[in-house]
């Protein structure tokens, strides 16, 4: 979990050291940090997770597969917990996380049957340029035969992406205006 700083106006800053962490005050923030949510949300899903890819990685951007991942990307409503404000933005697919932050995917040694193709003689049926590629038989196929494979146990390092982090970075002076408005808004009897 990571933690970013938002910076006020030097209007809200001075009313905040006036007013402390009051509940008038933490409600304002509440209220700007969810607005200002909503937008980063929107941002991060067109910039960031739309679009046919692959991407650079240094763009912090994915290209759409399935659409899950970019469907599953909310913003938690801001809560007032004692005199802070806490909010998030995050998903909820298991893959989330190794796209955000990176890390290594280590996959096991698989081991298994095929169904290959044969001529008469039981030969296997071969394709390719080269010759040296095997056809897979159907259920119907007449000719057939089991072949059992073993594969390799191997790692996929995968990149931090970050594309909900590099969204929200993307948008702190943003947060800063709308929270400073709010807080404002609050201390002149606007808020609600």
């Amino acid at each position: 979990m990571s933690e970013t700083r938002i910076e006020l106006s030097a209007e809200a800053r001075a009313l905040v050291e006036r007013m402390g962490s009051s509940a008038v005050v933490l409600d304002a923030i509440r209220r700007g940090m969810d607005f200002q949510n909503q937008l980063t949300l929107g941002e991060i899903v067109e910039k960031r997770l739309t679009g046919k890819g692959p991407y650079p990685v240094s763009e912090h951007r994915l290209g759409e597969r399935s659409h899950l991942y970019r469907k599953s990307v909310r913003a938690a409503a801001a809560v007032v917990n004692g005199g802070t404000v806490e909010s998030s933005i995050g998903a909820n697919v298991v893959y989330a996380g190794i796209h955000e932050f990176g890390g290594v995917i280590a996959h096991a040694a698989r081991k298994g049957n095929v169904r290959l193709r044969t001529d008469k003689a039981g030969n296997l049926q071969r394709r390719g340029a080269n010759g040296k590629l095997a056809t897979f038989a159907k259920r119907h196929s007449k000719y057939a035969k089991t072949v059992e494979y073993q594969g390799k146990a191997y790692s996929v390092r995968m990149p931090a992406r970050a594309p909900i982090t590099t969204g929200i970075e993307s948008r702190l002076t943003a947060y800063g205006e709308g929270i400073s408005r709010e807080i404002v808004k609050a201390m002149e009897g606007g808020g609600s």
